[in-house]
């Protein structure tokens, strides 16, 4: 149990440094320096959640694909709403 736990927190971590520079990027370029030393702190906790929860999902634990199609959604999803 322990080891599916670690592994999950490593490829969670993985996916959430992706998602973070990916967005604070996106964000810069769009919204200037507003909330830049704010902005990491929201966008690591919102994608070290979404990550994680898909981690624990059995189908998207086995397709890393879709993990990444759903980070991209979500950081679109962002864009939009803001």
């Amino acid at each position: 149990m322990k080891n599916e736990l670690l592994r999950s927190v490593k490829i969670t971590a993985l996916f959430i440094s992706y998602g973070l520079l990916v967005s604070l990027i996106v964000f810069f370029l769009f919204f200037g320096k507003g909330l830049q030393f704010l902005m990491p702190f929201i966008l690591f906790a919102v994608f070290f959640l979404l990550f994680l929860t898909l981690e624990k999902l059995p189908f998207t634990r086995r397709h890393p694909l879709l993990k990444f199609i759903a980070g991209v959604a979500f950081v679109v999803f962002l864009i939009i709403i803001i």
